[in-house]
């Protein structure tokens, strides 16, 4: 093809990408450019788990609030560049090293543990034929046997199994004994193994402020996307939600969607509209913080007229009828035309979609499409 049938095609297709662009927003997006602090922003726009991270100067709580990487007292800072400390310069970064102070390279014995760390000196430490967890080469009746401190650990299976102390019985001090820490499978040397920022001892026997006993292995317990720890210490919003239970306020809208999705975990029905979030999210498509868009509940016989927004359209007006099947009998405008919708259907006049939803025992309820209507 010639460069001159070439040009005005790559011009049309980069003016046509560009007009694109504008509908791709969110509303996610539109909150992290609404010029205020919402959501779990730290500064005006910036900040959290949605927006952009902050600039130096603007307010933060962690680094991740930063574009900087580093929030000094609250406040994003200029960016540090560290050189990782060699101690013993082996060419390998403490952070990295297995044998602190010592080269990792010096292994005379061939036992893949560097000399200086190396517990049987000529001997291979790696060798455990009873799976005892103490190398053959440290095992004497003495040392299976020795218990210091009464934890039920032996003093060499601190040291060289679980890197506790033998002096004592609750190494990491959180207040659950070494030995009961290996038989839940935490870890005794830290007290808080899923880093949640709840002590292995809160979860195990609920002495956390909520008074409930989660996984002290799952920072999540319940798989809502929110920490046990950030739940019960109201770190959403304030509000304060049952870290074993993924949906609080049993709304069928889990604690999470509910956070991100701005309602109220700890209250069903956000707006106050008789209807659950989770109904008007997952089912009726209407928006779960406002009382003006919701679905309509009608009772036998009882009757509703539907506005569409353009006055030169008929407005249309519904009467239930749950003995059938609860259909829907609709007149439009003064003509005495009608039809009928019954559960599981849609129909449609004009700009003004109407479904008719499955109904209880006692009531039909039926949702039009949103933006379109009054009523």
């Amino acid at each position: 093809m010639k460069i001159k049938y070439l040009l005005p095609i790559i011009v049309v297709v980069v003016l046509f990408l560009q007009s694109c662009q504008g509908f791709t927003l969110s509303a996610t997006v539109e909150a992290c450019e609404d010029g205020l602090i919402d959501r779990d922003e730290t500064d005006v726009d910036c900040g959290g788990q949605y927006c952009d991270p902050c600039d130096e100067g603007e307010v933060c709580a962690e680094d991740d609030d930063c574009e900087s990487g580093s929030c000094v007292s609250e406040v994003c800072a200029e960016a540090t560049t560290t050189t990782p400390t060699d101690s013993d310069s082996d060419d390998v970064a403490d952070t990295d090293d297995v044998c602190e102070g010592y080269d990792d390279a010096d292994d005379a014995d061939s036992d893949t543990v560097p000399d200086g760390c190396d517990l049987c000196s000529g001997e291979d430490d790696t060798v455990d034929d009873d799976a005892s967890g103490v190398a053959d080469c440290l095992e004497t009746e003495e040392d299976t046997t020795t218990d210091t401190d009464g934890d039920g650990l032996t003093d060499y299976e601190e040291t060289y199994v679980y890197g506790t102390s033998n002096d004592s019985s609750d190494s990491d001090g959180d207040d659950v004994m070494d030995y009961d820490e290996t038989s839940y499978g935490t870890d005794p040397a830290d007290s808080d193994s899923d880093d949640d920022g709840l002590s292995d001892s809160e979860e195990i026997y609920a002495t956390n402020s909520y008074g409930a006993a989660t996984d002290p292995l799952d920072a999540d317990s319940d798989n809502d996307g929110m920490s046990d720890h950030d739940e019960i210490s109201g770190m959403y919003d304030g509000y304060i939600t049952d870290p074993n239970d993924a949906d609080s306020d049993d709304d069928g809208y889990d604690d999470g969607s509910e956070y991100a999705g701005a309602t109220d975990p700890t209250n069903s029905d956000t707006d106050g509209d008789g209807f659950t979030d989770g109904f008007e999210v997952n089912t009726a498509g209407t928006d779960p913080t406002g009382d003006q868009d919701h679905p309509v509940e009608l009772a036998e016989g009882e009757s509703v007229t539907v506005t569409p927004s353009d006055d030169n359209k008929y407005g249309i007006t519904l009467t239930a009828s749950i003995d059938n099947n609860c259909t829907f009998a609709l007149t439009v405008g003064g003509d005495s035309t009608s039809d009928t919708v019954s559960t599981g259907g849609t129909i449609t006049y004009g700009g003004l979609e109407i479904t008719v939803l499955v109904p209880d025992v006692t009531s039909c309820i039926f949702v039009t499409n949103a933006n379109v209507f009054s009523y």
